[in-house]
């Protein structure tokens, strides 16, 4: 608080040196230098505002230490100087501000605390659930390689089984094969037997129309 205080001192001594340079400025002048006043004594302002607490704190310090050194001079029967005249007022005042503070302090932490929890707990929530989910997705992972397991196992059988097929298959293509050539065959010659019926009736005909003429 020392250097707010020599800080103080300079502001108010500049504050006087601006005020004395008023009697022998223009109009002009003496409006910057009013000016240059009116921020000079807001910056002093501030400053005096933010120690007042300090000096009232240290004063009552001060009360306490002194009271306290009386106290104790007393009991060691050693003389005070004086009649003092305690004022234990500042201390009890100044115990109840620390108990207030406190107090506030703790239903703040306890407001914190039970945030802190609520947040956890749902954060728990959410990571049991999740872990149900993860062991649901799992299992029915597990259960779906079963299944391709056991259709690959299933299909792998069919193929043996078309390959079995096909292995008795070929001697039967082979002889259907062989008799598709057979009948081929025996088509072509009843073809041929036909024509040749054929043409023993047009002959047979032929005869019969002569024979016929003849008579």
């Amino acid at each position: 608080m020392g250097d707010q205080d020599e800080e103080l001192a300079l502001i108010s001594q500049d504050i006087e040196e601006k005020r004395q340079q008023m009697a022998s400025a223009s109009e002009f002048d003496r409006l910057n230098i009013e000016n240059e006043i009116s921020d000079l004594q807001s910056q002093y302002n501030l400053i005096d505002e933010s120690v007042s607490p300090q000096r009232t704190r240290l004063r009552q310090d001060n009360s306490i230490l002194k009271a306290h050194q009386s106290i104790l001079k007393r009991r060691k029967g050693e003389p005070t100087g004086q009649d003092v005249d305690i004022d234990v007022a500042p201390l009890l005042q100044q115990i109840d501000q620390q108990k207030l503070q406190l107090t506030e302090s703790l239903l703040r932490l306890e407001v914190l605390i039970g945030e802190e929890q609520a947040a956890l707990a749902q954060i728990q929530g959410n990571l049991a659930e999740q872990e149900q989910q993860l062991q649901q997705e799992h299992q029915d992972l597990r259960q779906l390689e079963v299944e391709v397991r056991n259709q690959a196992a299933a299909v792998a059988e069919r193929w043996s089984q078309v390959r079995t097929y096909q292995e008795l298959l070929q001697p039967t293509q082979e002889t259907l094969h062989t008799l598709e050539e057979r009948l081929q065959g025996v088509t072509q010659y009843m073809n041929h037997l036909q024509g040749l019926a054929q043409h023993q009736s047009q002959q047979v005909l032929e005869l019969q129309n002569a024979v016929s003429a003849l008579e």
